[in-house]
């Protein structure tokens, strides 16, 4: 489970948890701190987050799973924001994930053609099954013909999971 501190971590928290209760399955909540490279007469790599604030996103989700009885772990990991995506995909890997689950940032109009999304690059190049969980607002996104189809907005899930042991 890879979270960023926004207000969709609590969402995407939510169906962690739900999923790893119905399926015993252990998580692994990945932060990537974000950093980026610095250009001039001195480069290097400056940080856009606090270690505290990034370390806090981290224990805070794991202890919500703690206390929900989900055997859970975390770690912060520093990235560039163009390597974010392949830090995800390392760690899956490293620690032998079945499922990766990411609450997907959304970009429009000229955001979405500048943006390279961390979760499509991530859905185009894992192995293994990815659950994108969205926050979906009624008023914003759902428009009174499927909320009159008996369609409730709330969590939403992709398909193509498999829940198994490990996130």
């Amino acid at each position: 489970m890879a979270v960023d501190g926004s207000p969709s971590t609590d969402v995407v928290l939510h169906a962690v948890t739900s999923l790893a209760e119905l399926t015993s399955a252990s998580v692994h909540v990945l932060h990537i701190k974000p950093a980026d490279l610095l250009y001039g007469p001195v480069a290097g790599t400056i940080d856009l987050e606090d270690d505290t604030e990034a370390r806090d996103i981290v224990d805070s989700a794991v202890e919500q799973l703690r206390t929900a009885g989900v055997a859970a772990d975390g770690q912060v990991l520093a990235g560039q924001k163009r390597l974010r995506a392949e830090a995800v995909l390392q760690y899956a890997h490293q620690r032998g994930c079945d499922l990766i689950v990411l609450g997907p940032s959304h970009h429009a109009g000229l955001g979405a053609a500048l943006h390279d999304s961390v979760t499509r690059h991530v859905v185009a190049r894992t192995p293994v099954s990815v659950l994108l969980v969205h926050a979906v607002q009624a008023d914003q996104e759902w428009g009174p013909a499927r909320r009159a189809g008996g369609v409730k907005p709330g969590p939403s899930v992709s398909e193509g999971s498999s829940p198994n042991r490990s996130r």
